[in-house]
C-alpha cells in the first residue's frame, strides 16, 4: 500500500467518481484507477462497486476510509 494509492481512493470517494477526481486533482483518469486498483489488489478486498457509469463504496470501503485519512494526516 503507497500513499498516492490511498490519496487516489479518498480523491475518487471525495468527488464521486474517478473522472470528477481526475478534473479536481489535474490526475489522469486511467492512473486514478490504476492507483485504487492496486490499492484494492494489496489489500484484497474491493473498495468500490462499479457497475457502468455508477461507482459505490462497498461495505469495506466506507469501513477503511476512515483509517486512510488517518494514514495521511
Amino acid at each position: 500500500m503507497r500513499a498516492e494509492q490511498v490519496q487516489a481512493f479518498i480523491d475518487v470517494t471525495e468527488h464521486g467518481s474517478f473522472a470528477a477526481a481526475a478534473r479536481h486533482t489535474g490526475i489522469k483518469r486511467s492512473t486514478l484507477s490504476a492507483s485504487v486498483n492496486a490499492l484494492e489488489d494489496s489489500l484484497g478486498v474491493a473498495l468500490f462497486e462499479r457497475s457502468g457509469n455508477s461507482l459505490q463504496l462497498t461495505a469495506v470501503g466506507e469501513s477503511v476510509l476512515p483509517d486512510c485519512y488517518r494514514l495521511l494526516t
